[in-house]
């Protein structure tokens, strides 16, 4: 943006025209998906004006009835000639009769107020947000590197997709609570490059780099953004990874997108065909359906880009404050491939980043019958377009553990 600023077409150089044009193209995007986010939350506030509203009626109207639990049938045998009282009775006689009750609407105020002060937190679409500079950090800069802190909790209150993710690979699996990990005796190193939504190349790059140097065998990037401006940091930070020989097992994204069209990052192809490396398994997710449903609405897909799908919707798992909940998305099909491939890694240590990433490919459940494709139901078009499932990854598979330790053991010691 500092580049182009507010140059017009004919200003642009021939050589500077492709990026001018992309450029445009974020700005366009960029604009319409905070302006939505801008009236969604003028909405929730609404909404939340309203709320209050009602709780200021049934407080009001409890003095009249004399009792703190009133039915319909009281509201409507009142009788008062204050017609602010007489507002407030009829609007709680209309959302009683539609099966509303107080601690419903209070349950209903605090889940809106909690998601309201989440999408206000989120600095994803704030342009003048500079987190930098307060750490001192040039964020262009990839050798700049003493900055940040061990802070990687962030706020218990409004942050838990990575404890989420972490519980679908490790949970603990003997302590009969919430719910049981993928693979057992693993360790967690939690690397925090994803604050507040703000998602930069070089926090990725030097997460990566970070991870690799401490001693990861296998990385789970559960993030993803459409534009990388410093993509090429990403790039060698994964071959940087593949030389470690460590594996990266990363989520497709959730725009029901296909990826060998659209871009999405990080990825592991500059030109959407050729790998830069062979360390990198890149995750769909499917849904609870064994059938035209099988892949989930909202994940991208592509034949050439995705690499195998696996469960990402309604998956249970950890989240702060010792509680569990189930979330959606590839950011969940991530790690439940990341925990197969941490069973294969700890059984069979000999076998290399690459081959762990073809063993997960290889071995899963071929699905060879036609499924809704992702992104193509609409009000026009309920019942979407549909495509083989084999047309939807390079594998056309579904992840299987059994399968891929099976395969493994194959591979190490020949047996069948």
């Amino acid at each position: 943006m500092d580049v182009f600023g507010d140059k017009v077409a004919s200003e642009i150089a021939e050589e500077d025209r492709t990026e001018y044009e992309n450029f445009l193209k974020i700005q366009e995007e960029f604009k319409s998906v905070s302006d939505a986010k801008k009236a969604e939350i003028a909405n929730l506030e609404k909404t939340a004006e309203r709320i209050l509203q009602i709780e200021e009626n049934f407080k009001a109207v409890k003095e009249l009835v004399g009792k703190e639990d009133f039915t319909e049938e009281d509201l409507k045998a009142l009788k008062t000639e204050d017609p602010k009282e007489a507002v407030q009775i009829a609007d709680l006689i209309g959302l009683l009769s539609n099966g509303a009750t107080e601690k419903g609407l209070l349950e209903y105020k605090a889940r809106l107020l909690e998601y309201k002060e989440s999408q206000e937190a989120t600095k994803s679409y704030d342009l003048e947000f500079n987190e930098r500079q307060s750490l001192g950090d040039d964020l262009y800069d990839i050798t700049d590197t003493s900055y940040g802190n061990n802070n990687v909790i962030g706020s218990k209150d409004l942050e838990s997709h990575g404890t989420h993710v972490a519980g679908i690979v490790a949970a603990s699996r003997n302590n009969n609570k919430g719910v049981d990990g993928v693979a057992n005796h693993v360790k967690i190193m939690a690397v925090r490059v994803v604050p507040d939504g703000d998602e930069h190349d070089k926090d990725v790059a030097l997460g990566i780099r970070y991870a690799v140097d401490n001693g990861a065998k296998i990385i789970n990037t559960s993030f993803g953004k459409k534009y990388s401006p410093n993509k090429e940091w990403v790039f060698e930070a994964i071959q940087y990874a593949a030389q470690k020989d460590v594996l990266i097992v990363n989520a497709a994204g959730n725009d029901g997108k296909n990826i060998d069209i659209e871009k999405t990052y990080p990825n592991d192809s500059k030109d959407l065909v050729n790998e830069i490396s062979d360390n990198v398994l890149t995750l769909g997710a499917m849904s609870m359906y064994y059938d035209e449903r099988l892949p989930a609405s909202f994940s991208n897909y592509g034949k050439v880009n995705v690499d195998v799908f696996a469960p990402g919707v309604g998956i249970y798992s950890t989240i702060p404050n010792d509680d569990y909940a189930s979330y959606n998305g590839t950011s969940m099909a991530a790690p439940s491939a990341a925990g197969i491939a941490a069973l294969v890694r700890s059984y069979y240590p000999q076998l290399s980043a690459s081959q762990v990433k073809h063993i997960l490919m290889n071995s899963g459940i071929k699905i060879d019958f036609d499924v809704i494709q992702p992104g193509s139901q609409s009000d026009e078009n309920p019942t979407g377009d549909k495509i083989p499932f084999a047309e939807m990854s390079v594998s056309g598979r579904v992840v299987n553990a059994y399968n891929a330790l099976r395969m493994a053991d194959q591979i190490v010691n020949g047996k069948k």
